[in-house]
């Protein structure tokens, strides 16, 4: 879905899903302008840690560069990035809740023959950790590589300084900043050195994200729409409250079921071990897969769907063929989806009615974990 803002013209592109995308489709088919002088120098780029005015005021902690062909994107990359000098540092470094330390944490990253364009790429989860900004557009070759500045930033706090990832929610100020504050003080604070050091301001400036990166996206059209010529927003996770409590409604139904040593969390996976997954997938796909006209192993029509639970519990003891009735209930409550404490329904972002989140989404996502306590994506699978 596309949409412009009829205020100042910025062009957000909101999908499911990010697969073979190049950043040639944000900014339009033509080609990019000519590269600027090659200012980005190793000399230059060991000196940007003291440039002055910058926006936000940010503690450069590293200035270094990166020859070409010494740097791959990926373990699995076959080509090298170009010259580039890497930029890190940290925007309104603080004390937070129980002595923490927070920082919006950035790392930004300049080709030294730049296209005059800037990418911001978005987050994903609950953030904390500070991501390489080399720009992955699904395509074969990275944002950096096409020559871009790129940046990326940790949302705000720093897992490796919490007790849990999710505890910077304990301080009121962490979850402003993950919520909007650390995406805007990252654009401003990026855009401002990437000004400085090309001595001009870029051309046009996009953003990408997928999942926590799209709500991100969202955020920015919302907020600060004229921030970025383009947006893509790709699976932004609205409405985080709600979906959180779809989750924590299925945890708690799975925890009801199952052990929980002193001090560790519920054992979950003993509440859907993979072979009663992989029977649940079996019985879903086999009531719904054809309901499109073709059996391809995918439920293409979950609104046609009307597939219950309750047709694979045992009649007798637990066996590999059946589901037991305590799973049974499980599922239809999961199914059924979250309810308020008077028993009320309330809807999930994302999804139309219970019967539309047979085999996957975040109703059934995290109910069945694994044993390594990672909640199986795909019903059926780890």
């Amino acid at each position: 879905m596309n949409e412009t803002s009829p205020r100042l013209g910025v062009k957000v592109w909101v999908a499911t899903a990010l697969t073979g995308l190049g950043l040639s489709a944000c900014g339009g088919s033509g080609p990019d302008p000519e590269p600027v002088a090659a200012v980005a120098t190793e000399q230059a780029c060991k000196a940007s840690a003291t440039l002055p005015g910058i926006a936000n005021a940010p503690v450069i902690s590293e200035a270094s560069w990166v020859p070409a062909n010494t740097e791959k994107p990926a373990s699995t990359a076959t080509t090298f990035l170009p010259a580039h000098c890497v930029v890190r540092g940290a925007i309104s470094p603080r004390t937070g809740a129980n002595g923490i330390a927070y920082a919006t944490k950035f790392e930004l990253r300049l080709p030294e023959n730049w296209n005059r364009k800037f990418l911001f790429t978005g987050g994903s989860g609950l953030e904390g950790t500070l991501p390489a900004a080399y720009g992955v557009t699904g395509g074969p070759k990275t944002a950096l590589e096409q020559g871009y500045a790129v940046v990326s930033q940790n949302g705000g706090h720093d897992n490796a300084a919490m007790p849990l990832p999710w505890s910077f929610g304990l301080d009121p100020d962490a979850r402003i900043d993950f919520g909007y504050r650390s995406i805007q003080q990252t654009a401003q604070t990026a855009k401002s050195f990437v000004a400085t050091y090309y001595q001009r301001a870029a051309d046009k400036s996009y953003f990408d994200g997928c999942s926590t990166g799209g709500r991100q996206g969202m955020a920015f059209a919302q907020r600060f729409p004229d921030m970025f010529d383009g947006i893509v927003a790709g699976a932004p996770v609205f409405d985080f409250g709600r979906v959180v409590a779809a989750r924590l409604w299925g945890w708690q139904k799975a925890a009801a079921l199952v052990t929980q040593e002193p001090g560790s969390y519920p054992r979950f996976h003993e509440a859907m071990p993979e072979a009663d997954r992989r029977l649940f997938q079996r019985g879903v796909l086999a009531a719904c897969d054809a309901t499109d006209g073709v059996v391809d192993g995918i439920v293409s029509r979950p609104l046609s769907c009307n597939f219950q639970p309750a047709s694979l519990q045992c009649t007798g003891a637990k066996t590999a063929e059946c589901l037991s009735a305590d799973q049974v209930r499980l599922w239809e409550a999961v199914m059924s989806g979250p309810k308020d404490s008077q028993g009320k329904p309330f809807q999930v972002p994302g999804y139309l009615t219970s019967r539309e989140v047979p085999v996957a989404g975040y109703r059934i996502d995290p109910a069945w974990m694994t044993s390594s306590g990672q909640a199986a994506r795909i019903t059926g699978q780890g």
